[in-house]
């Protein structure tokens, strides 16, 4: 990868893992919410978690920051697959 590359991907590695970690931060809260309520219908999933942020005041800014940095995510996930160089590993003979 050239530098401008690496760079573009290290940015959108650290943006998309800040919108994954906000959005597992909310499913997080709900589990918390459920499990001290003893109320298992408050438990919500990713779905839920996106939902919730957009019903929030400023949500679809919000949301749209959130998805911005999910794409940014994949984004970093395409980049990684296509240039990681992955080594063998040798299997050992000691036992």
């Amino acid at each position: 990868m050239s530098p401008e590359e690496t760079a573009t991907a290290v940015a959108a590695g650290r943006i998309g893992l800040a919108a994954r970690g906000i959005v597992f931060s909310v499913i997080a809260w709900f589990l918390a919410k459920a499990a001290l309520s003893q109320n298992p219908q408050q438990a919500k999933g990713f779905a839920g978690a996106l939902k919730e942020i957009a019903e929030a005041p400023y949500g679809i800014w919000l949301f749209g920051l959130t998805a911005a940095g999910l794409i940014a995510f994949g984004v970093f996930m395409f980049l990684l697959a296509k240039y990681r160089r992955m080594t063998p590993v040798q299997a050992s003979t000691n036992r």
